[in-house]
């Protein structure tokens, strides 16, 4: 996979540190899949510089609806954290702990494309899919799971799951957005389409509090 960089609109070139100390310090960073092997990081030091160039790309439309679905999510803060927190963590275990036993039946990876493919379609016309969702991975060699992002459910934390994810594989989804604190506050990644992420090459692996996939 060939990775281009931009920091407000500026290709960025030079040692791969270099462009991850720029990207650390922006408000928003994205990643769009432009090619089949080709994806482009981009960087932007203020939202308003973001909101101004996604304005004129395909996914707007998701954007402005991923802002308006975080700001109804909010007002459930201070009277819903916990419970909401916690029913999120219940439901994302048993999400996992079904991922697993498919992984583990059909001898695949937890971290293959089929596996993943597979939960996402449904093994048979008898047995239901278990993802509509990102899948959010850490770095460690068996790529263990930190958490399951299912499409159109904002998670305002990812509990122990948060600042461990280092690449997330988009099954269904238009839009992912991730932000490194939790109910959707401060600074934010946003990837455009399916496939899969390294949050290595946009300065966010490690970093990811909460989440939005529509």
């Amino acid at each position: 996979m060939k990775i281009r960089h931009f920091l407000d609109e500026k290709e960025l070139n030079g040692p791969a540190e270099t462009r991850r100390t720029a990207l650390a310090q922006c408000a928003v960073t994205c990643t769009v899949n432009v090619a089949e092997q080709l994806q482009e990081v981009r960087g932007f030091r203020k939202d308003g510089d973001f909101e101004g160039w996604v304005r004129g790309q395909p996914f707007a439309a998701k954007v402005e609806e991923t802002k308006e679905l975080v700001t109804r999510s909010r007002a459930h803060e201070s009277q819903d954290a916990q419970r909401v927190v916690e029913r999120q963590r219940i439901l994302n275990q048993r999400t996992v702990e079904d991922l697993m036993e498919l992984s583990q039946r059909l001898d695949l990876a937890p971290t293959s494309r089929e596996l993943l493919d597979l939960a996402h379609r449904g093994v048979s016309p008898l047995e239901p899919p278990i993802l509509h969702s990102a899948v959010l991975f850490d770095n460690s060699p068996s790529g263990a799971v930190t958490f399951i992002l299912p499409t159109g459910i904002p998670v305002p934390s990812f509990g122990g799951g948060n600042d461990r994810t280092s690449q997330v594989d988009i099954i269904a989804a238009a839009v992912t957005t991730l932000w490194d604190r939790t109910w959707w506050r401060g600074a934010s990644h946003v990837m455009f389409g399916v496939g899969l992420f390294s949050l290595f090459n946009s300065a966010f692996d490690n970093r990811a509090a909460s989440g939005i996939c529509l």
